[in-house]
């Protein structure tokens, strides 16, 4: 019911201006906000429904969130209290006659700016430009997930209409194919996480869902890994024209709605309720090359991203004894030894010997 509400407006509140003091703007017939120092509260009311959120401050920084609906009746209020009390991200959930009241976590560390930019619908997430070597993208060079793997996302309405997320604005674009495509900005990239899965954004961020089933939910890149939301990533769908395909997805409990990954008409890359959207990811070869003085003597594949083991050199070389490879040639300082681990790109690797007495 109040998923309804949330939808309608992107966040739902009505305003009392004893409890905090300061300017009460109106977006709407239904809406007002004011900003303190220490708050922000908005209010939407329909005509069965008044809603209040509040954002409590510290530094222009979320620090907690609470949220009070008074229902029309009774029956409402229990109904919607039965309904949303167990999910995740809720606590305290309290039921007194027609008023709901709970508290969330899910907005704590976010800017006053974004908060406001969303009730003002002026948000959208956007990637900056973040330039890479370029690189091949394809959807048919990998069966499973890896951790640290690069992709390109695309999502798939049928066999024959596909779309691809552009850089950098992560913009649904129409495609015909999902042959190679060729990009000039960074993809996004997987680590493995728990049971699930964080995926950092082009700009070196990681992306974050804040809200949930009760709440408006937004995405919005964070710098620090232990913010980033866990995604759970289902590969439940088979192989469709020779390509991968996967749902994302972060699961809540206490409710069976499914919440996936979409582009809005405003391009805002949104999460969807009950919306099971097919993705793709597609992927980056690399190859690392391995050279003994002037001769190229072995060349490795790999997913872009991925950790990559360095070889031993089995041959023997008449001036000196192999210790391990470098990228700089005839270079010791930085060299790094057999059965190191780099992130696979494209790299030429150079031997690196020492002279025997």
């Amino acid at each position: 019911m109040l998923s309804a509400l949330v939808s309608a407006a992107l966040f739902c509140i009505a305003c009392n201006e004893l409890e905090i003091p300061g300017t009460i703007t109106k977006l709407g017939p239904n809406e007002t906000y004011s900003v303190t120092d220490t708050a922000i509260v908005y209010n939407f009311h329909n005509d069965s429904t008044n809603v209040m959120l509040t954002f409590y401050m510290d530094d222009d920084t979320v620090r907690s969130s609470a949220a009070r609906l008074v229902f029309d009746d009774v029956e409402s209020a229990l109904s919607y209290y039965n309904t949303y009390s167990s999910d995740l991200g809720i606590s305290d959930m309290h039921l007194d006659g027609i008023t709901v009241t709970c508290h969330t976590s899910t907005y704590d560390r976010l800017t006053k700016n974004i908060i406001l930019d969303v009730i003002q619908q002026n948000y959208l997430y956007s990637n900056p430009l973040w330039p890479t070597a370029p690189k091949s993208f394809t959807a048919k060079a990998f069966d499973d997930l890896t951790d640290g793997m690069r992709v390109i996302v695309a999502r798939t309405k049928s066999k024959t209409d596909n779309y691809l997320f552009d850089q950098p604005a992560l913009v649904c674009t129409p495609s015909s194919t999902l042959q190679p495509i060729y990009s000039t900005y960074a993809p996004w990239r997987l680590h493995q996480q728990g049971t699930g899965w964080v995926i950092e954004l082009g700009d070196s961020t990681f992306l974050r869902k804040c809200g949930n089933a009760v709440l408006p939910i937004i995405l919005t890149g964070c710098s620090d890994r232990s913010d980033a939301t866990e995604w759970q990533i289902d590969n439940s769908f088979g192989s469709i024209i020779n390509a991968n395909y996967w749902t994302i997805h972060s699961p809540f409990s206490g409710t069976n709605s499914f919440y996936g990954l979409n582009i809005s008409s405003r391009n805002e890359l949104q999460a969807v309720v009950d919306a099971a959207d097919i993705f793709t990811f597609l992927n980056a070869s690399v190859s690392i090359n391995f050279m003994v003085r002037d001769s190229l003597v072995r060349t490795d594949y790999a997913l872009w991203g991925t950790r990559f083991t360095l070889p031993t050199y089995e041959g023997t070389d008449s001036t000196g004894v192999f210790i391990g490879w470098n990228t700089a040639e005839n270079t010791l300082e930085g060299y790094l030894t057999p059965g190191s681990h780099i992130e696979a790109d494209d790299v030429t690797l150079h031997a690196v010997f020492v002279k025997t007495e």
